[in-house]
C-alpha cells in the first residue's frame, strides 16, 4: 500500500530539528510563508527559547557571569517582552523587514551630537524624539506610538525647545548631553559647552531651570537618576551634582539666578567624557583613561577605579553591570568595577556612544556607523547601519533606537506591528 506523507503527519521534534540546520534570516524570510505549520511554530515565543538554547549551549552569556541564571534570564526576558524589549533576537535576524526606519533631518546649521527618546505622558501613546545641536538648539520630532511611521523615508525636525525667561533657545553654545528620569517623564535636561545645565518641561516645551556658572567648562556628561537629582561632567575635571528642588533667589540685574549645587561629587586628570549612576553610587568616564566609582554621600573619596587603554567615551548602566566604550572596544564590568569580559568590535575608528540590555549590545562610532550585537560570548554583529558622518550618539527606549549624526540626521527604526496570517480554508 502506497504511504501518503505529508508534513501534517510529522511530529513538531522532526521538524524543529530540522529547522536547526538552516540560518535564522533562511527560516523568517523563507519556510515560515511556506505553509501555516511553520508559519505558526516559527513565529511562536517558545520556539525562539529553544532555539536561543540550543544555539548558545557552551557560550557564556553575560547574565550568567553577573550571577544570573538563565532561568532568570527567560524570566525576566518574558516580563519585558510585552514592550520594552520586545522578541529582539527574532526582530534583529530580519532587522530592515521587522523595524520601520525614518531618516528625520533636523533644520539645524550645525551636527547634532546628542539624541535622547522620551515619553512626556504617563499612557505612553506619544514617543518624543530631541535632539542637540551645534546651532545651540534642542530639536523635537513627535510621533504618536499607536500610529505607524509616515509612509515616507524622510522628515524634518524644525520645532526645537525655547526659552522665553531668557529670550534664547536657552544654550549659549553646542548643545552636548541630553537625559531624562523614567520617574520625571515630562522632564528633560540639557548640558552644553556654555557650562550650562537647562532643565525643560515637556508640556509646555519651555525652560523650567537654568543652572549657570558651577562648571568652568564645557558640560560633557549628564545623568539624571531621580526626579529631584541631577549630575554633570564637565571638561573643568569635575563632577557635581544638583538638586533642582532646592530654589534660592536672589536679584541680579533684574533676573532670577538659581543656586541649586549640593557639593562636588570628585575630580579627574582630565577632563569628564562621561557618567552614569546607581542610586547612591556615580560612575565617571574621562580623558585621563580612568573610570572612577564614587559614593555621593562622601565626596572626592575614590570608592574604585579602572585604568583602560584609552579614553573612555560613554558608559551605560543597565540590567545589573555596566558597558564601557574606550577606542573600539566594549567592556563589561561589576557594579564594583571588577571586570566580566571584553569584546574588541568591528568599528575602525573610536566608539562614541554605548548601550545595552540583556538581549543586545549597540555601539555607534566615529567610523560613521552604528552597529547592533547579540549579548553572547563570543559576541557577534547582527546590524550595520551606516550615517554619512560620525555617529555621535545612540539611545534606545521601549523598542525603539535612535542614531544622531554630524550629518544633521535622526535615523529612527521602531518595531512594525505583528501581522498575523489569515487562517487557511
Amino acid at each position: 500500500m502506497e504511504s501518503n506523507l505529508s508534513l501534517q503527519f510529522l511530529p513538531d521534534e522532526t521538524i524543529i530539528r530540522t529547522f536547526s540546520f538552516l540560518d535564522s534570516r533562511d527560516l523568517l524570510l523563507g519556510l515560515s510563508l511556506t505553509c501555516k505549520r511553520f508559519y505558526e511554530i516559527i513565529n511562536s515565543i517558545w520556539y525562539w527559547r529553544r532555539r536561543y538554547k540550543e544555539n548558545y549551549r557552551g557560550k557564556a552569556f553575560l547574565g550568567s557571569v553577573i550571577g544570573v541564571s538563565r532561568d532568570e534570564v527567560e524570566e525576566m526576558r518574558e516580563m519585558q517582552r510585552g514592550g520594552v524589549y520586545g522578541d529582539f533576537l527574532r526582530r534583529a535576524c530580519q532587522f530592515d523587514s521587522k523595524y520601520m526606519h525614518l531618516e528625520i533631518l533636523a533644520a539645524s546649521s550645525g551636527g547634532l551630537d546628542c539624541v535622547h527618546i522620551v515619553h512626556p505622558n504617563i499612557s505612553g501613546t506619544n514617543t518624543l524624539v530631541a535632539a542637540g545641536s551645534r546651532d545651540q538648539r534642542i530639536y523635537l520630532w513627535k510621533k504618536r506610538d499607536t500610529q505607524s511611521l509616515p509612509s515616507s523615508s524622510s522628515r524634518s525636525m524644525r520645532q526645537y525647545l525655547r526659552s522665553e525667561l531668557y529670550g534664547t533657545t536657552g544654550h549659549k553654545g553646542w548643545v552636548w548631553c541630553l537625559a531624562s528620569c523614567p520617574d520625571a517623564p515630562n522632564v528633560l535636561c540639557s548640558g552644553g559647552w556654555d557650562h550650562e545645565l537647562c532643565v525643560w518641561d515637556l508640556r509646555i516645551q519651555e525652560l523650567m531651570l537654568k543652572i549657570s556658572r558651577k562648571h568652568k567648562a564645557a558640560i560633557l556628561g549628564v545623568a539624571f537618576p531621580e526626579p529631584t537629582l541631577i549630575l554633570t561632567s564637565s571638561s573643568d575635571k569635575k563632577v557635581r551634582s544638583f538638586d533642582i528642588r532646592a530654589e534660592q533667589t536672589d536679584k541680579s540685574g533684574g533676573r532670577t539666578s538659581y543656586t541649586h549645587e549640593l557639593g562636588e561629587i570628585g575630580t579627574h586628570a582630565k577632563a569628564v567624557l562621561c557618567l552614569a549612576a546607581n542610586g547612591q553610587y556615580v560612575y565617571s568616564g574621562s580623558e585621563d583613561r580612568t573610570l572612577m566609582l564614587w559614593d555621593m554621600r562622601k565626596p572626592n573619596e575614590v570608592v574604585a577605579t579602572s585604568k583602560y587603554g584609552s579614553s573612555v567615551t560613554d558608559i551605560c548602566f543597565n540590567d545589573g553591570f555596566l558597558s564601557i566604550a574606550t577606542g573600539s572596544v566594549v567592556h563589561f564590568i561589576n557594579k564594583d568595577l571588577t571586570p566580566i569580559s571584553s569584546y574588541q568590535t568591528e568599528h575602525v575608528n573610536q566608539l562614541t556612544s554605548v548601550y545595552h540590555n540583556l538581549g543586545m549590545l549597540i555601539t555607534g562610532s566615529k567610523d560613521r556607523s552604528a552597529m547592533i550585537h547579540t549579548m553572547t560570548q563570543p559576541h557577534s554583529c547582527l546590524k550595520t547601519i551606516e550615517h554619512l558622518q560620525d555617529v555621535t550618539d545612540v539611545h534606545f527606549s521601549s523598542g525603539s533606537l535612535a542614531i544622531s549624526s554630524s550629518d544633521r540626521t535622526v535615523s529612527l527604526w521602531s518595531p512594525k506591528k505583528q501581522q498575523t496570517l489569515p487562517s487557511s480554508s
